[in-house]
């Protein structure tokens, strides 16, 4: 039988919170399948069910699920965000990051590229002598 009063009285868990041994689903079992130390509770202010650990250091808190429900994507969310899959997280979170910084760099160059092309058709319509059109100064790229 599993304690929740320890992990209250450590602050780890909310007072108001209950302990969900078993549900239609089975999911809390499934969930201890993938981890033995792992323990579900329903936050009644929340109005979620929270995952726990009971071994995880600093704190037992591991994630709350965003559906009113204990179902099938519990489970999910579980697997996605398990430190077993930490290195893969990282790897898809670089490669997500690398691909903003290329589409942002792709962007810039985009822009300049295109300002560019109209400055030189610009100069090639206006021709080189020596007179400034009152026009160079404005522009329509705010």
């Amino acid at each position: 039988m599993f304690d929740l009063t320890y992990f209250k009285n450590r602050g780890d868990v909310e007072p108001q919170c209950i302990l969900v041994e078993n549900d239609v689903y089975g999911i809390v079992d499934r969930l201890r399948e993938i981890d033995s130390g792992y323990f579900v509770v329903f936050n009644p202010d929340t109005q979620r069910f929270e995952l726990h650990h009971s071994e995880q250091i600093d704190g037992s808190y591991c994630l709350t699920f965003p559906y009113e429900e204990l179902d099938e994507r519990a489970v999910t969310k579980t697997l996605e965000t398990s430190s077993a899959r930490a290195k893969i997280i990282r790897a898809e979170m670089i490669a997500h990051n690398e691909k903003i910084e290329r589409d942002r760099n792709n962007k810039i160059q985009d822009e300049t590229s295109w300002k560019t092309r109209e400055m030189y058709h610009y100069a090639l319509r206006h021709g080189v002598d020596g007179e400034i059109d009152s026009a160079a100064y404005s522009t329509k790229w705010a």
